[in-house]
Order: C-alpha cells, then sequence, then structure tokens
C-alpha cells in the first residue's frame, strides 16, 4: 500500500520516507526553540561601493537603498536540530528597498550565503528561499586581536576577511546606523527554482521571501542574555576566478569580486545564542 503524505508536517526530498528534521521541526514534529540554543559567534564587515555596480546585481522591483556591502561570518555552534553538531557560514547582503503589489519593504537583501555543509543549505533553499550554496569555510581563528578566516571552493581561495580588536572601526556611528537602520522591516530574499523539462528555462517558483524582524519567539521559551558586541576595524580581500577554479560559482565571486571596495565602514563581532528558527519566515508579493 503507498505511503500518503501528512500535509500538517514538514518534508523534503526524498519524501518516501516520511517527515523531515529541519530548523523548525524535530522528529517528534515539534520546533526545536525549547530545546538547548544554538551558540552564535558573528563577525560582520561593511564596506562601502559603487551604488551602479551594486544595482546591476539587484533583481526587478528592487533599488539600492544605501551603496554598502554587508558580509557576515556566522560559526554555529551545538546546534540542536543537527544533534549538538556545527557549521560555518558566510553571507553577503545590500540594503535594498522591493516594490511589491502591497507596498514597499525596505530591509537588506541576502545576495548570495555560502555555508559548509549540505544540510542547511538544502534546507534553507528549498523552505527558506535563501540563496545558498556551498563553500569550504575555515573556523575564525584569532592571534594578538586579529582574526581571520578564508572561504575556497575546489581549493581556490576567493574571499579572506579580517577583523581587528587591535583597532576601531573607521567609522562607528555610520556602522551603527547600516547594521541597525530602524526602517528594516527585515532581510529579504530571492527565492528561484527551476522548472523540470521544457529546456529548464522556466520557473517553478519565483518570488521574494522575508525574515521578518518583527517576527517574535513565544513568551514561554527560555531568555538568554544579550550578545556581546565588540566593534574593531576590518579587511576584505576577494579573488577573481576562472571558470576552471570555481565551475560552478565563478560567476559569483567575479561579480561580488568585481565590486569596488571605496571605503571600510568598519566591523563588528557578536557573541551569544539564538534560538530563532526562523519559523516566521514569509514572502512577499
Amino acid at each position: 500500500m503507498s505511503y500518503v503524505r501528512n500535509d500538517s508536517l514538514m518534508y523534503q526530498m526524498p519524501v518516501h520516507f516520511g517527515p523531515c528534521v529541519t530548523p523548525r521541526q524535530n522528529k517528534e514534529g515539534k520546533r526545536f526553540i525549547y530545546d538547548q540554543a544554538t551558540r552564535l559567534t558573528k563577525h560582520t564587515i561593511v564596506y562601502e561601493s559603487d551604488p551602479e555596480a551594486l544595482s546591476a546585481v539587484l533583481p526587478q522591483r528592487f533599488e539600492l537603498a544605501a551603496p554598502y556591502v554587508i558580509i557576515n561570518m556566522n560559526m554555529l555552534r551545538d546546534v540542536a536540530w543537527l544533534a549538538g553538531h556545527g557549521y560555518n557560514l558566510t553571507g553577503v547582503s545590500v540594503p535594498t528597498r522591493f516594490h511589491g503589489e502591497k507596498g514597499v519593504v525596505e530591509g537588506n537583501l541576502l545576495l548570495v550565503m555560502w555555508e559548509n555543509h549540505a544540510d542547511p543549505i538544502i534546507t534553507g533553499r528549498e523552505q527558506l528561499g535563501y540563496s545558498k550554496i556551498f563553500a569550504s569555510i575555515d573556523d575564525i581563528h584569532t592571534y594578538g586581536g586579529v582574526s581571520k578566516t578564508e572561504l575556497t571552493s575546489w581549493g581556490f581561495r576567493f574571499l579572506e576577511l579580517e577583523f581587528d580588536a587591535n583597532r576601531q572601526p573607521e567609522n562607528l556611528e555610520e556602522l551603527k546606523r547600516v547594521l541597525n537602520n530602524p526602517d528594516s522591516q527585515g532581510i529579504m530574499h530571492y527565492k528561484y527554482i527551476p522548472r523540470t523539462g521544457g529546456g529548464f528555462t522556466q520557473a517553478d517558483a519565483e518570488y521574494v521571501c522575508l525574515n521578518p524582524k518583527a517576527a517574535k519567539l513565544p513568551d514561554d521559551v527560555k531568555k538568554y542574555p544579550a550578545d556581546q558586541l565588540t566593534y574593531m576595524g576590518g579587511q576584505v580581500r576577494w579573488h577573481i576566478p576562472t571558470w576552471e577554479d570555481m565551475p560552478t560559482q565563478y560567476h559569483v565571486a567575479q561579480a561580488l569580486g568585481s565590486l569596488p571596495v571605496k571605503r571600510i565602514v568598519g566591523a563588528v563581532r557578536s557573541e551569544g545564542y539564538t534560538l530563532g528558527d526562523l519559523y516566521g519566515q514569509t514572502t512577499v508579493m
């Protein structure tokens, strides 16, 4: 007798073996928010770039809100949905406004997120609409107050990040303004899934997704202390690949690496815990 999918539970391919475990569903079909919190160390750097070049990588109905590139490198540890395992990610976003059918939504558009494990990539792409792809991402290592990491693909180093706690941000107030925009409604994503057949050139799904800043956890979840913030200086070094260096991602690294780094605004390290499971992720029309 064939199986019948339970429409009240989450599934991902392959669906033949029952409901899946994701950051938003445990093996009993409940949320992980009442389990242990993820230990999160986040390094973020902001730099000014060229407005015209940034606008060229935005989808239709998006406009650039400010000419900045924001790169964050997160180390997630003790992750409940991964049974205590962890992984690293690096995301690149820009401040934008989306002109939707129901009005304007302001927030950072995530252009791409690299992660170093398949599990968060799969669920993030399918459920949340994140533009996630794979890279090897070194753990942050620190010596003499300077923290470094690098991203590689097929052995090609395409991004180096440096965070220097011995220096203050080049412009602290500007950095805070970019990272804490009071008009931001959250983080936006452009979801695109191609339709099978017909040359694979048509979309099966194509729309904007939003992590609403207003989304809150239930009142009865455990509370954790506020994150500890350390503001600092930083450096970004992109390395432009050829097709042979990064066969399926060369165009991504080429485009981002070609954006001018006009001026480093500053960097910040955040240390704390998170129970956020992005259960409030929604679509924007």
